[in-house]
């Protein structure tokens, strides 16, 4: 019995220990839409080092995804037409994969060939998703040209595209 009584107070008490974890990383983002969006530093799928900061001046349109999750892939083709149709008018779009595993460089660019994607995909890392409150996925955020973000969208709906163009012009 008492060997039950310490195993259940290690289990509440790692519990509540995740939780006070969880609870402190949430505490650290202070990330809002209509704030400054948090700066990063990544590499995209050529190795080479992009940082938000690269893009100042721009409208940036900044999706969370990854290659598993049938929502993101039905978003690729909207954010292919978005960056046709803006990228005269200093938009950007940076697509941030939340993918795991190894060599993940290797299996995005292999999507982005199968996809025709001609946007700047990252490779990206947990902090970059608790930075942006990022809890699940897609997430696409629109950043004006002064570096604050203007709108978050979690999911993927059939009028994205009207909707997303929209948000864009109102800050061209």
């Amino acid at each position: 019995m008492l060997k039950k009584n310490i195993v259940l107070i290690i289990l509440c008490a790692a519990s509540l220990m995740s939780c006070a974890r969880d609870a402190a990383q949430q505490a650290k983002s202070s990330f809002a839409i209509g704030e400054k969006a948090p700066g990063f530093s990544l590499k995209d799928i050529e190795g080479k080092e992009v940082r938000l900061a690269d893009f100042s001046g721009k409208t940036v349109v900044l999706e969370f995804w990854a290659t598993w999750c049938p929502p993101c892939k039905s978003s690729v083709a909207d954010l292919i037409r978005v960056q046709d149709k803006y990228k005269a008018g200093n938009v950007v779009v940076l697509a941030i994969s939340v993918d795991e595993g190894q060599d993940i460089a290797s299996k995005l660019t292999a999507f982005a060939k199968e996809n025709n994607i001609n946007y700047r995909i990252l490779i990206g890392t947990e902090d970059i998703s608790r930075a942006f409150n990022v809890r699940s996925i897609p997430t696409v955020i629109v950043i004006d040209s002064s570096g604050v973000a203007r709108s978050s969208h979690t999911g993927y709906a059939d009028d994205f595209i009207s909707l997303l163009s929209s948000e864009i012009d109102k800050l061209l």
